[in-house]
């Protein structure tokens, strides 16, 4: 990860990576055939530690707003981790210069499922929301959070949310996606 987000992906080397890691070039190609493998492995790698970061499973005996809001605080949490960000910052650049890589890339994400698509599902089948689409529920939701807390770090823009404005932002995004979807 340290030789993309300092590289880029186009001038990041196996050699570099195998030095980086204190192996040889060889052991890197018997676990990943190419770059464009390793850097895909990465990317899910990530996906897969938001599965382990965000772990508020539904229970129909707590509130609905206690639950989503705790589960999109531990999801904000992973996006305003600093490697996260760095990593998002490379798949976006590469989004222009290799549309492929990062079209393959972002296809991997899509077909990894969200906790909080997971949490929407089970509250939908206990009839306590009316979703529809679960997918777009959970993408509707993410853009509220995406949009404020995450997108302006990647690209630079302004200064870190305080907890207080993280606090303010994730109240009023739980509330609009309640607001539509509470039963």
């Amino acid at each position: 990860m340290a030789e993309f987000q300092v590289q880029g992906f186009r001038d990041t080397s196996m050699d570099r990576i195998a030095e980086h890691a204190n192996v040889s070039k060889r052991t890197v190609y018997n676990h990943f055939e190419s770059k464009e493998v390793l850097f895909r492995a990465i990317v899910g790698e990530m996906l897969g530690e938001q599965d382990g970061a965000v772990t508020v499973a539904y229970d129909r005996n707590r509130s609905l707003e206690e639950q989503l809001t705790e589960l999109v605080h531990q999801d904000v949490e992973l996006l305003h981790d600093d490697v996260f960000i760095g990593m998002a910052r490379v798949l976006l650049a590469e989004s222009f210069s290799t549309p492929d890589l990062a079209r393959k890339a972002f296809g991997d994400a899509v077909q990894h499922e969200h906790p909080l698509a997971r949490w929407i599902k089970a509250a939908s089948a206990d009839g306590r929301l009316v979703v529809d689409d679960p997918g777009l529920a959970t993408m509707q939701l993410k853009s509220l959070l995406k949009g404020l807390l995450f997108w302006p770090l990647v690209i630079g823009y302004g200064e870190r949310p305080t907890k207080k404005k993280v606090n303010d932002i994730v109240h009023g995004a739980v509330r609009m996606f309640l607001d539509h979807y509470e039963h």
